[in-house]
Parts: C-alpha cells; sequence; structure tokens
C-alpha cells in the first residue's frame, strides 16, 4: 500500500468518527460563527468532511486524483460556512454543496489538462454548472444557447466544448433549488434517485427509503403536476428528462404554461419534503 492510499485509508476512518450534527445543533454553531467564533467554524467543517467526500467520488476519472478532489472540495466547505445563514431555516450542507461542487469543477478545469486552460474558461464552467442547475434552464433550444453564449461572452463553438466538458458532471444532479433570492437551498433528488451505488448497507436503506418516501409524496400532487414532474426529471416510466416543448405539444400547452405548472409542483413538492427534513436523506 502507497502512503498517499495509506494515508486516504487513514482520513477516512478519522472523519467518519466525527459525529454528526442535528439541524438545532447546526443554527448554534453557525449562529456562533458569524459572532467570529474559530473554535465553531472548525467544528462544522469536521462534522461535514466526509459529505465532501461523497461528493469528490462523483468526480473521479476527470485526470484529477481523488485526493485533490476532497482537497479542493474542502477548500469550498470552508467557503460555505463563512457564508452561511443559519436563519434562513435549511441545513448547512444543502447550502454548502454548491460550494463544494464549484471549488471541485475548478479545480478540474485547472489541473486535468497538460495545458492550463484560460481563467475565463474555469469562470464559464462555473456559470455554465449554475445554468444547468435552474431548474428553469434544463430546456436548451438554439434560441436559449444563443442567449448563453453571448451572456457568457463567447461563440457557440466554444460554448459547446465547455458544456461538453462539463456534461458528466452534471447529468447526475438536476436539483431543486428554492427561490431565495439570496441564497440556494438544494435538494439532491436526482442524484439520490440515481446514486444507488452505496458504501454501506445503511446508506443504502436510507436511499432506498427516501426513493420510496419521495414517490409517495409525488403521488399526492395533481395527476397533471405527478406527469410533468416526472418528464421534466426523467422519474418513474421516464428514462430522460424533457423539454418544455415535448410535454407543451403532449398536453397541448404553451412552453411558458408547463413552466408555471412545473413551478407550482416544485413547490408543492418542496413544502412536502421540507415538512421530512430531506436533508438527513443526503448525509
Amino acid at each position: 500500500m502507497s502512503f498517499v492510499e495509506s494515508s486516504y485509508i487513514y482520513y477516512l476512518q478519522h472523519i467518519n468518527n466525527i459525529p454528526l450534527l442535528s439541524h438545532s445543533e447546526e443554527k448554534k454553531i453557525a449562529q456562533k460563527i458569524r459572532q467570529g467564533d474559530e473554535a465553531a467554524k472548525q467544528k462544522l467543517i469536521k462534522a461535514n468532511l466526509r459529505f465532501v467526500v461523497k461528493i469528490a467520488k462523483r468526480y473521479t476519472n476527470k485526470g484529477v486524483s481523488l485526493i485533490d478532489l476532497i482537497s479542493e472540495g474542502n477548500l469550498g466547505l470552508i467557503r460555505a460556512t463563512e457564508t452561511f445563514d443559519p436563519d434562513r431555516g435549511y441545513h448547512f450542507i444543502s447550502y454548502a454543496v454548491h460550494w463544494i461542487k464549484q471549488s471541485i469543477i475548478k479545480c478540474i478545469a485547472e489541473k486535468s489538462r497538460p495545458v492550463r486552460m484560460p481563467l475565463s474558461w474555469n469562470n464559464n464552467l462555473i456559470k455554465i454548472s449554475r445554468y444547468f442547475n435552474d431548474l428553469n434552464q434544463t430546456d436548451l433550444s438554439d434560441k436559449k444557447l444563443n442567449k448563453l453564449a453571448k451572456e457568457l461572452g463567447i461563440k457557440n463553438k466554444e460554448l459547446l466544448k465547455l458544456i461538453q466538458f462539463s456534461q458528466n458532471s452534471l447529468s447526475l444532479d438536476q436539483v431543486i433549488y428554492s427561490n431565495n433570492s439570496t441564497h440556494e437551498e438544494t435538494l439532491l433528488i436526482k442524484s439520490t434517485l440515481e446514486n444507488e451505488n452505496s458504501t454501506s448497507p445503511e446508506e443504502s436503506f436510507i436511499k432506498k427509503h427516501f426513493k420510496n418516501h419521495l414517490y409517495s409524496v409525488i403521488e399526492e400532487l395533481k395527476p397533471i403536476e405527478q406527469d410533468i414532474l416526472k418528464r421534466r426529471f426523467g422519474l418513474g416510466e421516464y428514462s430522460f428528462p424533457q423539454t418544455l416543448l415535448t410535454i407543451g405539444a403532449k398536453y397541448n400547452l404553451t412552453k411558458e404554461r408547463v413552466r408555471q405548472i412545473e413551478k407550482r409542483a416544485v413547490a408543492r413538492l418542496r413544502q412536502k419534503l421540507s415538512k421530512e427534513d430531506v436533508a438527513e436523506y443526503t448525509l
């Protein structure tokens, strides 16, 4: 066993022994952090290190070692502790996941090629990640591609290259964002459903339980809301996500009307799931 491998195993053993925090504990610690308590900051960071490892594993085989991915993800975690607002009411890791992924994606962009990518490409990759993670931007028509390229100040050909690079990272991360204008509360629904390979029987049980619970909650929605939500996220009988245009043709509705129904369904779903502390299932 190499030094790197033995160090990694030791690191995993160490962080797995660190107790997780309850929602109320997180809130108290986060409030102390806002008051400048460095010890509280370290406690929140350490309690979430194992989650960084889980995210980093999804980005392997992209030219960057797992150790480097974890290291960069930890930097994102640290940044999240500095900007997290406990008064928003949601779990810390639901907020931190954006910062962790952003750091990892930037690391891959910088290190996975013999020739260093321009900084503008790194920044654009992050912007594209945010664009794809926006529930309302999954319908990639030529018009929207042109608009995105214009916003980034690049040609369509360059945009397509960037999308091709980032697509593998983004395809498993269809997420539901809150409508909060300042912070984004992320429910990792799609990635939880698709990532069935668990590291332990306990985690496998949790994911299976959450999957069953999610579908039971979806069934409480109106029939049209159920179907549109499943089509948009590629759930149930639908293997792949469908565009607003495709769904609109099915129901003889405009894209905007489908979007409105989708937003309403997502809001109701998020409200129902939040009562069950969904974030507990994603740890």
